[in-house]
């Protein structure tokens, strides 16, 4: 047996769920009931009983998030964890080597300062394209671009362009074709027409940029690292296409910010072949994986902007087993009070996504959209079961988005009637709705009068510890006469301790 095999091997069988599996899950599921009043779960039948399922979940929170999943699952799961997650955290490392969890490594922990300063020329560069089909080259041809943009100012790199070829060709004339002008140019409009729409359907066109170093070291990086430029708060994204010398290379993509000898940080491509290895091992066992397709915890009340690597993972693997039934299932974590001690967390699981057949044919034939159409459904599944707060609709409120989403879910129990009793799918699709509506209607005037009021009541009812119902059957003049009371406690008390 060669030595690649032997690895695939031991990788397949230390995948399989253990007695040390269950145990870990067993203990983290008593520490999860212990440090929450109260985990409801519901969606529970949107999991399949069989097949492959990856779950995609959202992450407020580092430690806690992998936990939950994990241990709520009803289904034998194997985490995906950061490599570097492994090695900086000694207790978390240890219970996600015990639960088995499948490292993979991250270009943010492999970064490092490049050397010197770079600046970006935005000018057209000559290209030529294959016409690729059944991954054989079958002809290459000079072509003229011409592009008509639609600014998006994309500053994550990949600009979107709409793209016309307009001529193709350098034909030779020969002798018959000018014996033969007028039939011979309708054949050859035909032709460029025929083999501009092969190029449309087959291709899609790449813009380069040059950039200039100042006294740097691009021989540093290699094809395919990316370089991180900081521009105020925002990270300009370029992906490395070819490195010409130390002071040139080009960067996939077109009309990028303007960039004057800024400092850059390079991201070098990593093998992750060892972790496609065990995941494909473990999903071919019909077995499921978890992960958090953001890339990162964050405290944001939103979805961020998903990673294309899980949809790369689902389509990768259905292309190396096609009769695999694979299912991708959105995890949605609600916690209701932050993740305080003692706190109540409500998880949703999702409608079920699987991968169509006209989708994975266009993966198959290289057609890279085919990832982003992925990822975005996923997202939309994923958005489904958690709930939103944009950044922008927390500003119009004057509100930072924690504020905001205590705001919205009190209008959902002030308006949802005190001796009604929702069930927990519908409490969580009214919250969703009502954030949807606040966020159409965060312009209007009256809507930011009533959730400044809203506001303000929130701060009396947790000042005085009172709840809705509390506060809704205090008697009349109730906090006109607990702050007089207050005020007498507070005079007395300074009175008997410093005044005497």
């Amino acid at each position: 047996m060669s030595e690649n095999k032997k690895e695939e091997k031991d990788i397949e069988i230390s995948h399989k769920p253990n007695v040390v599996y269950y145990s870990v899950k067993f203990i983290l599921g008593i520490v999860l009931d212990i440090f929450f009043r109260e985990i409801e779960v519901v969606g529970k039948e949107n999991i399949p009983n069989d097949g492959a399922v990856i779950f995609v979940g959202n992450h407020p929170n580092q430690f806690v998030d992998g936990m939950m999943m994990f241990t709520q699952s009803p289904r034998d799961t194997f985490m995906i964890i950061a490599e570097s997650s492994l090695r900086k955290y000694a207790l978390a490392g240890g219970f996600a080597r015990l639960q088995k969890a499948i490292p993979v490594y991250r270009r943010e922990d492999a970064a490092f300062v490049g050397t010197g300063t770079l600046s970006i020329v935005n000018e057209d560069l000559s290209a030529s394209v294959e016409i690729v089909e059944n991954d054989d080259i079958v002809e290459e041809k000079e072509i003229e671009v011409v592009i008509e943009e639609e600014k998006t100012n994309d500053i994550d790199g990949g600009n979107k362009e709409n793209i016309e070829v307009e001529t193709l060709g350098n034909e030779e004339e020969t002798k018959e074709e000018n014996k033969n002008n007028n039939n011979n140019n309708e054949e050859d409009e035909g032709e460029n027409e025929k083999i501009k729409t092969e190029i449309l359907q087959k291709l899609e066109v790449i813009q380069t940029t040059r950039v200039i170093g100042h006294d740097s070291k691009f021989s540093e990086a290699n094809v395919g690292d990316q370089l991180h430029v900081k521009i105020g708060e925002e990270t300009v994204r370029l992906n490395v296409m070819e490195v010409v010398d130390d002071e040139n290379l080009i960067i996939k993509g077109s009309n990028f910010p303007d960039i004057e000898e800024a400092e850059f940080k390079v991201l070098p491509k990593l093998d992750q072949s060892q972790a496609y290895r065990a995941i494909y091992s473990v999903l071919k066992d019909e077995n499921c994986i978890g992960i958090f397709p953001e890339g990162g915890s964050s405290d944001r009340v939103e979805i961020r902007q998903l990673k294309v690597g899980v949809a790369y993972l689902a389509l990768s693997t259905k292309k190396q087993f096609p009769d695999l039934k694979l299912t991708i299932v959105p995890f949605g974590l609600n916690y209701i009070g932050g993740h305080r001690f003692r706190s109540k967390t409500l998880i949703e699981y999702g409608a079920p996504l699987t991968i169509s057949k006209k989708l994975l044919e266009r993966f198959c034939k290289g057609d890279k959209k085919a990832v982003h159409i992925l990822t975005d459904q996923i997202n939309s599944r994923l958005r489904s079961v958690t709930l939103n707060i944009p950044s922008f609709m927390s500003e119009r409120l004057e509100m930072d988005p924690f504020e905001a989403k205590d705001v919205i879910i009190t209008a959902r129990r002030l308006y949802q009637p005190s001796n009604s009793r929702l069930p927990v799918a519908k409490y969580l699709e009214l919250n969703r709705r009502f954030a949807q509506a606040v966020s159409k209607m965060s312009d209007e005037p009256k809507l930011l009068e009533l959730m400044t009021n809203i506001k303000e009541y929130n701060a009396d009812r947790k000042k005085c510890g009172l709840s809705d119902r509390q506060a809704e059957n205090a008697p009349p003049n109730f906090y006109l006469i607990l702050n007089i009371s207050q005020l007498v406690i507070y005079y007395l008390m300074v009175d008997k301790v410093f005044l005497r």
